[in-house]
């Protein structure tokens, strides 16, 4: 039948999904033969996607939506932290940190698919008032916490006549008190944060000590 190997073994992935009836044959030294058919039921797999990543600001909450297809599927997460059940299609996710969720969807059939989906906590970003960059390796830069999870935010640095020193999107390359390659004065400067996830921009001055 199909999916049966020139070894005489049954591949359910060459059968495919179905009913397929294989047939045994025995013969004997003599040359007396006898067979005997039986049904193979070969099930189909599920399939699922967890969903995208999500990124979520801290205490909020957001719904994990996965596309799953299958026989009368089971579903369950892990692990079950900040989840209101982790027993359904589409839980409510509050975690407290960054996390990655494991889903396992089991057909009535006992086959099983898992996929994962990770939820990105959105912390606020710490903003220091000052940094000193004299080249001695310490603080040389303008870190910012927390604002590498905001790969969208535009950051914009002016000096008190409102020039504009410093500009980026993304805060990939922190500013290094540097204005086309050359050193700023000392002093205080002004910069203008945008997270770009719906939140008001951010405001402020940053002072540079050397």
């Amino acid at each position: 039948g199909a999916g049966v190997t020139a070894a005489g073994l049954f591949s359910p992935a060459a059968a495919g999904v179905g009913v397929h009836p294989i047939k045994y044959v025995f013969t004997t030294e003599s040359g007396c033969a006898d067979s005997v058919t039986q049904n193979i039921v070969v099930n189909p797999t599920p399939t699922v996607d967890a969903g995208i990543n999500k990124r979520v600001h801290i205490g909020e909450s957001v719904t994990l939506t996965p596309k799953a297809t299958g026989n009368n599927l089971t579903y369950r997460w892990t692990p079950a932290t900040g989840l209101n059940n982790p027993n359904i299609a589409r839980p409510v996710a509050t975690p407290s940190d960054d996390i990655t969720y494991r889903l396992t969807v089991t057909s009535a059939d006992s086959c099983s698919a898992t996929d994962t989906v990770s939820v990105r906590i959105l912390k606020l970003p710490i903003i220091p008032n000052t940094f000193t960059p004299n080249s001695d390796g310490v603080n040389d830069v303008w870190n910012i916490q927390n604002l590498d999870r905001y790969p969208e935010c535009i950051m914009d640095i002016y000096n008190r006549y409102g020039m504009l020193m410093f500009h980026s999107t993304g805060y990939g390359t922190a500013w290094d008190g540097r204005y086309k390659g050359e050193q700023v004065p000392v002093g205080t400067y002004y910069y203008v944060l945008n997270l770009k996830d719906g939140t008001k921009n951010y405001g402020g001055y940053v002072t540079i000590i050397r």
